[in-house]
């Protein structure tokens, strides 16, 4: 994955999978496949605004087991109009999953919305202001969306005890766990 600021202001982020074997195989829809041939050779890009809102997006399948599998691709242009964020990873299951999609560019989803946070947020925190005030802001979405960044955990307290809750420890004594 890769992410990239466009001459526009928008962003775009690209995903491509390509998956090889060892060994020489033999697939039930295209005979023998040697060994470094692409199985699966896919990409996807999403372009998207400041806010995570998505613009536009592009899937391709050059290389897959069977020759309807490039016709999902098509599907992924319903991602324009969602936006990256909290329950993200399940509203792409719930349109994508299953028959609806392919399984493999539905998974590169969750990375590329991970690659846009990561691309995104820094540059333009960053921009107005010093690093320093950069590095103290926290983005709304950040609390409880992992085990780091837990409202109740020690980096929240730490660094951002704005955004902190108790945890279980301080709610019963009222000590504070440092």
């Amino acid at each position: 994955c890769r992410g990239y600021l466009r001459s526009d202001g928008l962003w775009d982020i690209e995903a491509k999978l390509c998956d090889t074997k060892t060994h020489d195989l033999v697939s039930v829809a295209k005979g023998e496949i040697k060994a470094g041939t692409p199985i699966h050779l896919m990409w996807l890009r999403i372009t998207l605004d400041d806010t995570l809102k998505i613009h536009d997006a592009q899937a391709q399948t050059e290389a897959a087991p069977f020759h309807i599998c490039p016709q999902a691709a098509e599907h992924y242009r319903g991602l324009v109009g969602m936006r990256i964020g909290p329950g993200w990873n399940k509203m792409v299951r719930a349109k994508f999953g299953g028959k609806f999609g392919c399984t493999h560019l539905t998974e590169m989803l969750s990375v590329m919305a991970t690659v846009a946070i990561q691309t995104i947020y820094p540059y333009r925190n960053m921009q107005p202001d010093s690093p320093e005030e950069a590095r103290m802001r926290l983005h709304p979405s950040l609390p409880n969306s992992c085990y780091g960044f837990a409202r109740d955990g020690e980096i929240i307290r730490r660094y951002w005890p704005e955004y902190a809750e108790p945890n279980a420890a301080q709610a019963n004594d009222g000590s504070k766990i440092d």
